[in-house]
């Protein structure tokens, strides 16, 4: 990778190699690029890459390529919040409850992120959580906005 062609800054050439990749609900790390089979290669390199985390619903061609492989829920098996669509000129979102209940061991993101920060030590925790659940930041934007005027309603 160069300045010139892939706008590398601080440097001419990149040069060193990819220590960690986190991937997280999207198969980015091979279908955004124009030369897969380069990739390819360089994901398949331990001395390219050396490690890969991949957090994903299903078995992508970007999950193949982790050394660590984590399941996520989905979005039908936890609360969370789901906006509209990001072109649309209605802005609303729907607060949604969980349809099933997560299977085996998976765990939503909030909660593996909250225990990256716990081992990270007890400041990070802290700062990361700020002591609140998934379920208690979901809550904010509710009560924030409610009551604020006809233009945000529960429904």
């Amino acid at each position: 990778m160069t300045a010139k062609r892939d706008g590398v800054r601080g440097k001419d050439k990149l040069d060193v190699p990819i220590k960690f990749i986190w991937n997280y609900a999207g198969n980015t790390i091979t279908n955004q690029h124009s030369d897969i089979n380069k990739t390819h290669d360089i994901l398949q390199d331990d001395s390219q890459c050396e490690m890969i985390v991949v957090l994903e619903n299903f078995m992508t061609s970007s999950a193949k390529y982790a050394d660590i492989l984590l399941p996520d829920l989905m979005t039908v098996e936890q609360e969370d919040i789901i906006p509209n669509d990001y072109a649309g000129n209605m802005g609303y979102l729907i607060f949604i409850q969980p349809a099933t209940s997560a299977k085996f061991e998976r765990k939503p993101i909030y909660e593996v992120m909250s225990e990256v920060a716990r081992r990270l030590g007890p400041e990070v925790h802290q700062k990361f959580t700020e002591g609140r659940t998934q379920e208690q930041w979901l809550a904010i934007p509710l009560r924030q906005d409610v009551g604020k005027g006809p233009a945000v309603a529960l429904v």
